[in-house]
């Protein structure tokens, strides 16, 4: 007996699946997604409770639905330490902390927005005073 492949293995069925992707991109007109801009999702700042300073080896652990996604090192600067949290729209929950500080657990809601054929979100800042 003689099998035929599902029709999505064909070359036309190949074509067609992709023309099916591409429509809806197509459905923008015009668009140059390469010129969206992409924005942070949240933007974490950490100061000392005590000293109103940066905190060195600041970090922030990402998680959403309580998947890891990952723990970012946070930059000092003059004032605060800050931390860029990447991952589009959604729910977030971050733990924040430093060696020799207490950590804190916050949950931020990141909301996404549309301008014509690009999509993006609303950046959300956090501040966060670490408490030794």
């Amino acid at each position: 007996m003689r099998t035929h492949p599902a029709p999505w293995l064909t070359p036309v069925g190949t074509l067609l699946a992709l023309l099916a992707v591409r429509a809806p991109l197509a459905s923008c007109g015009d668009c140059d997604h390469n010129s969206c801009s992409i924005s942070p999702s949240v933007l974490v700042r950490v100061a000392d409770a005590a000293a109103w300073g940066p905190v060195a080896g600041a970090f922030v652990e990402v998680r959403t639905s309580g998947v890891l996604l990952g723990t970012l090192g946070c930059e000092a600067r003059s004032d605060v330490s800050e931390c860029l949290v990447g991952g589009g729209a959604g729910t977030f929950d971050l733990r924040i902390g430093a060696l020799g500080y207490q950590t804190v657990e916050r949950t931020i809601v990141v909301p996404s927005v549309s301008a014509g054929c690009c999509h993006d979100v609303v950046t959300q800042t956090l501040e966060v005073n670490l408490v030794r």
